[in-house]
């Protein structure tokens, strides 16, 4: 006989609970304040709200940091990766939350101690996105040789790689900043793993170096003592804002059979090209031109003005057969960037669907610092845009009379305090002009990521 207190806690069936979790867990506060889910207290709805996970040190107002700042900082993500509290502690506390987290990102401003993070994290086998960010810019800081040497030989791949193959589920990950710095270690993250669910990779760097000893032979990778996989992982989206130095070697290790990753049947592909034109893409263009449906550009006015007019040149842009969607992501502020948008619509016959995303209305210093500009910048940039689109849908208009229904998106993002209600008596001005039945726009007002 239980002579003990009656318990506080009510019998709800799992499946009842089960139900509202998915039902309710897209919103977390809603999930969070649902009594029933809270006094069930079930393993799965107590760790269903730690899905995704920030590891990261407390960031400063300001896109800038002065030298005492990165030595704090420095110090902080050096303390944080070597004690791992956070993680540790919170598995031992929290023993479902591992099997409930799909998302992480990892923020650090040392990517050399990053690798010793990874055996920590191999509980964590249910993860379907991997950030790894290092907010490190080389333009903005002098370090020392020991933490940014002149000819990196990138960091030890094996911790993140035996990570990568205990996590079946995962489908997206993004390297940011200078975590990965040459070709020879991106081979050897994915070398001999077969990621089965894995549709997406995104490498936005600073730097990334192709090492002369590379540029050939593939033999000395093959050499580091895992096997090529007979399955290779298969990509759909590939984003390579990258600034390659030596972008051909770059390209042919990518397209290479022995490439663990597989590019051949991309449908996505975001391009940066920094310093050179498009026709260096051709042997990519060539190499995935039969699957690849959707294309973008990001380019900046530095880059427009350093790519050249005759960037968009049907040459190159001709081998992507199945193109329909060509998105540009660039501020269209110069004669040289009007100059590209109309030449790469002229590229294309319809239905293609063109979207130019302005990542900022307003001016910009070399460094891409956002400069407050008054009204007549501001209305400069708005100018530019109006006769890119003009001198777009004239283009078409030569291919095909009834291309005027070519879909056009506008994407415009204000850093600056931007007053939205200009920009709204603005855009029905450019739509009347340009002569676009079906304009979209859309506007908000933040930094880009």
């Amino acid at each position: 006989m239980d002579t003990g207190s009656p318990s506080l806690t009510p019998e709800i069936p799992q499946e009842l609970v089960e139900k509202i979790i998915d039902y309710t867990h897209d919103s977390l506060p809603t999930l969070k304040s649902c009594s029933l889910v809270s006094h069930a207290w079930v393993s799965r709805a107590r760790f269903h709200i730690f899905c995704d996970i920030v590891m990261a040190y407390p960031q400063r107002q300001g896109p800038f940091w002065t030298r005492d700042e990165y030595l704090e900082a420095q110090a902080t993500i050096y303390r944080r990766l070597e004690c791992l509290a956070h993680i540790t502690s919170a598995t031992r506390i929290l023993p479902s939350m591992p099997q409930l987290t799909h998302n992480l990102v990892i923020d650090a401003t040392i990517p050399e101690k990053v690798p010793e993070l990874f055996p920590s994290l191999h509980p964590f086998r249910a993860l379907r996105h991997l950030s790894i960010y290092d907010r490190r810019q080389p333009t903005d800081f002098a370090f020392p040789p020991e933490i940014f040497p002149d000819t990196p030989e990138g960091l030890n791949p094996e911790p993140l790689r035996s990570f990568l193959e205990k996590l079946p589920d995962l489908r997206s990950i993004k390297l940011r900043g200078l975590f990965i710095l040459d070709v020879g270690t991106l081979f050897r993250v994915f070398q001999g793993i077969h990621l089965p669910q894995l549709k997406q990779l995104t490498l936005q760097c600073f730097d990334f170096y192709v090492h002369h000893a590379y540029d050939d032979s593939v033999t000395k990778l093959k050499e580091c003592g895992h096997p090529i996989h007979p399955n290779r992982t298969k990509l759909e989206v590939l984003n390579l804002e990258v600034d390659v130095l030596r972008r051909q070697a770059f390209f042919k290790f990518l397209m290479h059979p022995t490439f663990p990753l597989d590019i051949s049947a991309l449908q996505t592909l975001v391009i940066a090209p920094i310093f050179d034109d498009l026709e260096n893409y051709a042997p990519l263009f060539i190499h995935c031109g039969s699957s690849l449906s959707r294309l973008i550009i990001s380019l900046t006015d530095l880059q427009a003005e350093s790519v050249g007019t005759d960037a968009h040149s049907p040459a190159c842009l001709g081998h992507l057969q199945n193109l329909k969607y060509l998105e540009l992501w660039i501020v269209p502020s110069s004669q040289s960037a009007i100059d590209m948008m109309a030449a790469a619509v002229e590229s294309f016959v319809p239905p293609l669907r063109l979207q130019i995303r302005g990542l900022s209305i307003g001016l910009h210093d070399w460094k891409g610092r956002g400069v407050l500009g008054d009204e007549s910048i501001l209305h400069h940039s708005y100018v530019s845009l109006d006769q890119a689109l003009v001198k777009c849908v004239g283009a078409t208009d030569t291919v095909d009379p009834e291309s005027s229904q070519r879909e056009i998106d506008i994407e415009v993002s204000s850093s600056f305090g931007l007053n939205v209600g200009q920009v709204l008596e603005w855009f029905p001005r450019m739509q009347a002009d340009s002569g676009i039945p079906e304009l979209g726009v859309v506007l908000f007002d933040e930094w880009y990521d």
